[in-house]
């Protein structure tokens, strides 16, 4: 049976709390590490639009994020979301299927379609 404390929204709330606060450290830190001296500028905006769009240094240097209108960011779905997303939509029971990719094609091969080489 579950633990009906891990099903609580205050407990889910929690752990999204400290899951946010790892990936602040982390990806702040990670950023101020990389950022070299004419990034200091772009530094600051990263830090200004990290709180509000959740992504990483990478992601932001990588799509062009300082270039972007408030209304191009607010489209953006970082890494960071995406699991997320993906942690309150796939139930802990299936998850394996999703990680595994042996098990995943042993599951479901009527919907794999690989393309044969005629090398």
């Amino acid at each position: 049976m579950e633990n009906p404390i891990k099903q609580s929204k205050l407990y889910k709330w929690l752990v999204e709390l400290y899951i946010w606060n790892v990936e602040r450290k982390r990806f702040l830190s990670e950023a101020s590490a990389n950022a070299e001296d004419e990034d200091k500028k772009c530094l600051k905006d990263y830090k200004k639009d990290f709180y509000k769009y959740r992504m990483s240094y990478p992601e932001y240097k990588l799509f062009r994020f300082s270039t972007l209108s408030e209304v191009q960011k607010r489209t953006f779905v970082s890494v960071a979301e995406m699991q997320c997303i993906y942690r309150r939509m796939v139930l802990p029971e299936v998850r394996h299927l999703f990680c595994r990719k042996d098990v995943f094609l042993s599951k479901f091969p009527e919907y794999i379609h690989v393309a044969v080489s005629l090398c």
